[in-house]
């Protein structure tokens, strides 16, 4: 299957660099803060494949990286703060991926669901491989809603044009290992993956826009964590989210956070 990625990534940037001026014209330097380092992103990775492009990426990375050093300036240069000990402590006591196996997954698929096994199995490999390798050297997040899919489709929308729109089921499904690098590529955009039950790639960079409100995770995670709950809370799907600090992977089921994984 071959996706435009360029055009895709182009798309992103234009979504965020409007975000970023909404927020800014609204004084939420956060927000306009996040925004500002996607587009920054994206503009590095476009920056580097073309660097002689007629579309001048290499001027845009300098002109997002003197907004983000204003922001940072302007936000008195804080940091989110970590803490080292307290995600030692929890890597001690969470269950390596050698666990997660048919078994397992047998126990978490819900009741009348139509997930199979080999889909589950195929979604969590792509997600080990993307908390442990990233992309180009860098901590990818992203996160992955399996089956029930028409439901979820009915508590989300699109970021950016879905890549996976008009393509061959065959050329869409996950269980196909030749699927895997071009996940492992569009995991890089905002938003989740949602595949049907029985493996059929139905979007890319979804945006969840369900209620979060009657969810409860632990702390430390964050909006990804929360949406993803929400909406398996809702359906009869499984979420498998890839932290972007760290790496680790959660297995969400019923509005919970049933296993976190330390790859």
């Amino acid at each position: 299957m071959k996706i435009d990625i360029t055009s895709t990534l182009i798309q992103a940037a234009e979504g965020f660099s409007a975000d970023y001026k909404a927020a800014l014209s609204k004084g939420d330097l956060d927000t306009a803060m996040v925004n500002a380092q996607k587009c920054l992103f994206i503009f590095k990775k476009l920056a580097d494949r073309y660097p002689s492009s007629p579309q001048h990426f290499p001027i845009k990375v300098k002109e997002w990286k003197k907004i983000e050093a204003s922001l940072k300036e302007q936000m008195g240069n804080n940091p989110p703060s970590f803490h080292p000990v307290t995600e030692e402590k929890e890597k001690k006591i969470q269950p390596d991926s050698a666990e997660i196996n048919e078994q397992f997954w047998q126990s978490l698929i819900p009741a009348n669901s139509d997930i199979q096994l080999s889909v589950l199995d195929s979604v969590f490999h792509i997600a080990l491989e993307i908390a442990r390798e990233g992309r180009e050297g860098k901590h990818v997040g992203t996160a992955f809603l399996i089956g029930d899919a028409d439901a979820v489709l009915g508590y989300s929308k699109q970021l950016i044009l879905n890549p996976f729109f008009g393509h061959k089921v065959e050329d869409r499904t996950i269980t196909n290992p030749e699927m895997n690098e071009c996940i492992k590529e569009l995991a890089q955009l905002d938003g989740a993956f949602i595949v049907r039950g029985e493996g059929i790639v139905e979007a890319a960079a979804r945006y969840i826009t369900i209620d979060t409100s009657k969810v409860n995770i632990p702390q430390g995670h964050g909006t990804r964590h929360s949406s993803i709950a929400a909406i398996t809370q809702e359906t009869r799907s499984i979420g498998i989210i890839v932290s972007q600090s760290g790496g680790k992977i959660s297995v969400v089921k019923e509005g919970k956070i049933f296993k976190t994984i330390h790859p």
